[in-house]
């Protein structure tokens, strides 16, 4: 790639605003790399009708990034990353949703293990196939 369509290209992964950014981590950690997630995540939804088997697993993604919700995880191979919990539909492989993983959740009632509040939160969007 060129250095002319690499600056093209950079121009417009403009991700915040340096005067808006401290408003942003206070409200919410993820908040930068919100709205490209939420639309990758609403376009996962949109694009594929799942199956009857569908998977549900944590991925480490390596980074070595300085952010609160930075993992480590000493028996993977890749130690440090962020945390994302995916769902997928077992026969195509395609992924149907997913969320990121940032730390313990005031949303995660008291009498519900983080397994069944993660599988809940990830179907909630796909409730007709049940």
């Amino acid at each position: 790639m060129g250095i002319n369509l690499f600056c093209e290209i950079l121009r417009f992964l403009k991700l915040d605003l340096k005067s808006t950014r401290y408003r942003w981590l206070k409200a919410d950690i993820f908040g930068m790399i919100f709205d490209v997630s939420n639309r990758f995540t609403e376009n996962c939804i949109s694009c594929f009708k799942p199956r009857e088997n569908i998977t549900i697993d944590e991925h480490l993604l390596p980074s070595k990034t300085r952010c609160p919700f930075t993992q480590l995880i000493p028996s993977n191979a890749e130690k440090y990353g962020q945390t994302f919990w995916l769902a997928a539909d077992l026969k195509t492989k395609c992924l149907l949703n997913t969320f990121p993983y940032l730390g313990r959740s005031e949303e995660l009632p008291s009498d519900q293990c983080l397994s069944e509040y993660v599988v809940i939160q990830m179907m909630y969007i796909h409730t007709t196939i049940f």
